[in-house]
């Protein structure tokens, strides 16, 4: 004889349901901010070291330590929140990424250009 009232009420209140949501809710908050500053500073720092014109060549190594270590301070407090992928992703991101980007951003950037020439002149010849 197992009856429901016999055992006790386990089920959190309607209080302690909402304190929760809003710590989940806190938590979610954070870890995407992180996500989004690390995305950001990312691309800043790829655009930076993509364009010559920028005269920073001889700086691309101090900018991307400076990145990686602010960007794995960000992955860190990502996985604390929650959002171990995100962290993992960021981490690889920072390490292995934009390191990477060094060596191969002038080339990048010399094939866009001639992309970029091809598609020009077929526009202007077919446009007139």
């Amino acid at each position: 004889m197992s009856g429901a009232f016999l055992s006790p009420n386990n089920r959190p209140d309607a209080r302690e349901r909402e304190i929760e949501k809003n710590i989940a809710a806190y938590h979610e908050h954070v870890a995407q901010t992180s996500y989004r500053w690390a995305t950001s500073l990312m691309v800043v720092a790829m655009i930076i070291i993509a364009l010559p014109r920028l005269g920073v060549a001889a700086w691309n190594w101090h900018i991307v330590a400076g990145v990686a270590a602010v960007m794995t301070v960000l992955a860190i407090r990502m996985m604390m929140h929650g959002r171990v992928g995100n962290g993992l992703v960021c981490l690889v991101c920072a390490f292995a990424i934009l390191p990477g980007w060094v060596y191969l951003a002038g080339d990048v950037v010399a094939a866009g250009q001639y992309f970029y020439d091809i598609l020009a002149k077929q526009w202007k010849d077919k446009l007139g």
